[in-house]
């Protein structure tokens, strides 16, 4: 991952058949968490690893990337709500970032948007990071 300053900063790879996940430190401030396909019942353990090696890496705050996001269903919504949590636990800021239509629904119906930061791109959500 190339930060906006042109800074290289280690990456992690976590996949399986239906989910990529890649994480990478952008400065100091943050880390950014970028889930690609699918997220289920039967894979969300692939999200969840990338999840906690971000939370691991100490940043004030962990953007997640949902532009990518094909389809999430209640396990990754509540794999999100716990890594919240843990992100409160750990002194970060969880925010969520370009979430499709199908995740953009599915917060809206469960009310999850009401204990989530969600952000219309990852630069807004990298900005006051």
């Amino acid at each position: 991952m190339t930060t906006q300053d042109g800074d290289e900063e280690q990456a992690g790879v976590w996949a399986d058949p239906r989910l990529r996940a890649v994480t990478g430190r952008v400065g100091e401030q943050a880390v950014v968490c970028a889930l690609h396909g699918e997220i289920d019942f039967d894979n969300h353990g692939t999200a969840e690893a990338a999840l906690v090696a971000a939370l691991d890496a100490g940043a004030p705050v962990l953007v997640v990337d949902l532009e990518r996001l094909a389809f999430c269903d209640s396990s990754g919504l509540n794999l999100l709500l716990q890594a919240r949590l843990a992100a409160d636990r750990a002194g970060t800021e969880l925010r969520l970032a370009a979430p499709g239509e199908q995740f953009a629904h599915l917060l809206e119906v469960t009310q999850a948007s009401e204990v989530l930061n969600v952000y219309p791109t990852v630069a807004q959500a990298l900005a006051t990071a």
